[in-house]
C-alpha cells in the first residue's frame, strides 16, 4: 500500500497492438463487461482503434456481445 507521500501507481498506457489486445482483455476481465467507451476511457485509445481491436477479439472468439447493447464480456 502507498504511502501517504506517494503517488498511487498509474498504469503504463499501452502501446504495442500486443499490449493493446491483452489489454482490452485484462479490462474485460476486471470490469465484467465492457464497451468501447470504457476502453477509449480507461486505456486511453482512439475510438476507431477500440472498436478494431473489440472486433478483432470478438472474431477470434476472445470476446462475445452481450444482450446489453454495446457491451461485451469475455468469452467462456
Amino acid at each position: 500500500m502507498p504511502s501517504p507521500t506517494q503517488a498511487p501507481r498509474i498504469p503504463a498506457i499501452p502501446e504495442t497492438p500486443v499490449e493493446r489486445l491483452f489489454a482490452v482483455i485484462k479490462l474485460a476481465a476486471n470490469m465484467g463487461m465492457i464497451s468501447a467507451a470504457d476502453v477509449v476511457y480507461m486505456l486511453d485509445l482512439p475510438r476507431p482503434t477500440a472498436h478494431r481491436i473489440i472486433s478483432m477479439l470478438e472474431g477470434l472468439g476472445y470476446l462475445q456481445k452481450l444482450p446489453i447493447r454495446g457491451k461485451y464480456d469475455l468469452n467462456p
